[in-house]
C-alpha cells in the first residue's frame, strides 16, 4: 500500500520517449512511499517493509526511509545512492548468525544466475551460531565510492568454540584501498571442563590492500594468533579442510 508518483519532461534521459516525439513520457523521476507486511522469498518472511524516497535520472536514489522486519532482524537504510555525491547510513540489528552463509550464497547464486553462469557451491563456512549487528555508511560517488562497515557477533559460538567477543571493521578510502581489522577472542572458559584461563588468547587479522584503480599498488597484511585463539583456527578451517578438521587444538599455549 502507499503512493507512487512518476514525473516526466523534456529533458534527455535514458528513459525513451515515442518514434514521432523521443521527448514524450520521458521518466525523470519517481517519488514513492510505500509499506507492505507478510510479505515472502522462498524460506524467508518479511513481517513489515517500509520505503520512502525517490529516485532520479540525475541525482540517483534518495531514500528517507527503509525499514525492513524479518523474524526479530531489522535492516534499516537512509540517505543518497548511485549519484554523484552518494552519503547514505545502513544497519543490520538482531541478524541471527546461522543466516550469514545461506544469504551470502543466494547473494552469489542471482550474480552468477544474472551473468549466465552455473550457481556456485556454498561457501566453505564453519558453524557460526550468535547475533549480527552491522553498521556502515556510503559515501563518494557511484563511479569512485568509499564507505565503511562495522560488525560485532554477540553470543557467538564458532563450531564448538564459545566467543567471548568477535569485532570487525572495514573501509575503502578516498585513496582506492581497503583496510580492515578484525579481532575474535574465545569465552575464558571455551570447553566444557577446561580450566579458567585469565587471558584466553585471540585471533587478529588486519591490513591494507590496493584497489584495482589504486595508484599505490603495494599492500600490507598481519596476523597474530595467541594461545586460545588456536580453537578458532581449528573451527573456522574445519569446513574446507574435511569433517571435524584434521587438527583439534586441546589446550596449551600459542604465539604465532
Amino acid at each position: 500500500r502507499g503512493t507512487v508518483e512518476v514525473k516526466g519532461g523534456g529533458a534527455a534521459t535514458p528513459f525513451p520517449g515515442t518514434v514521432s516525439n523521443p521527448n514524450a513520457n520521458q521518466v525523470t523521476a519517481v517519488d514513492f512511499d510505500v509499506a507492505g507486511e507478510d510479505w515472502s522469498w522462498g524460506a524467508y518472511r518479511v513481517q513489515s517493509l517500509e520505503a520512502q524516497g525517490n529516485v532520479s535520472a540525475v541525482e540517483g536514489l534518495r531514500l528517507r526511509r527503509l525499514e525492513l522486519n524479518s523474524d526479530g532482524a531489522v535492516v534499516k537504510i537512509d540517505g543518497n545512492l548511485f549519484g554523484d555525491a552518494q552519503n547514505a547510513a545502513f544497519a543490520v540489528i538482531d541478524l541471527p548468525a546461522q543466516r550469514l552463509a545461506p544469504i551470502i550464497h543466494h547473494i552469489a547464486s542471482a550474480a552468477s544466475a544474472s551473468a549466465g553462469a552455473p550457481p556456485p557451491p556454498p561457501p566453505p563456512l564453519p558453524a557460526i551460531a550468535g547475533t549480527l549487528f552491522v553498521s556502515g555508511d556510503i559515501g563518494g560517488s557511484i563511479s569512485s565510492p568509499t564507505g565503511s562497515v562495522r560488525a560485532h557477533l554477540g553470543d557467538g559460538r564458532v563450531g564448538s568454540v564459545k566467543m567471548g567477543r568477535a569485532n570487525a571493521f572495514a573501509e575503502i578510502t578516498p585513496t582506492r584501498t581497503a583496510r580492515f581489522h578484525a579481532e575474535a577472542n574465545p569465552a575464558a572458559s571455551a570447553k566444557r571442563g577446561a580450566p579458567a584461563q585469565p587471558d584466553p588468547g585471540h585471533l587478529r587479522l588486519s591490513g591494507v590492500l590496493p584497489l584495482p584503480d589504486a595508484e599505490d599498488q603495494s599492500l600490507a597484511v598481519d596476523w597474530s594468533v595467541l594461545d586460545g585463539g588456536m580453537q578458532l583456527v581449528s573451527a573456522l578451517s574445519a569446513p574446507s579442510l574435511g569433517t571435524g578438521g584434521p587438527v583439534e587444538w586441546q589446550e596449551g599455549g600459542a604465539d604465532i
